[in-house]
């Protein structure tokens, strides 16, 4: 089984004050509309969760939430992702990480 560590890693990076969930697929599908709802969504997918991704994607679009992809699926088909989220990170994300939490905070995410 995958384990979304790169979340993890993320979710180590991110100041105090912001409240973290990280939902790992893998154990079952979680049911979104009952939980809260998020300020930001971060995705991580392979290409053979792609499909998955952008349908969690477009939940959290139409809800109003923005949604940041990365992983290699995001950094390998940039054009196809940037179709269905708010913005994507390319390559490694822990170092941009501040920054997109900084736009969110300040309005003005970057659509890369």
């Amino acid at each position: 089984m995958w384990k979304p560590l790169s979340l993890m890693v993320l979710a180590g990076l991110t100041p105090a004050e912001w409240e973290i969930s990280i939902v790992d697929e893998n154990l079952g599908v979680p049911d979104y509309a009952a939980m809260p709802r998020p300020d930001l969504v971060g995705i991580t997918a392979f290409t053979s969760q792609a499909s998955r991704a952008y349908e969690v994607a477009r939940h959290f679009r139409r809800l109003g939430v923005p949604v940041v992809m990365g992983g290699i699926h995001a950094t390998m088909c940039l054009d196809e992702v940037s179709e269905r989220v708010d913005s994507v990170v390319t390559r490694e994300a822990d170092g941009v990480w501040p920054e997109v939490l900084e736009d969110i905070r300040q309005g003005r995410l970057r659509h890369r």
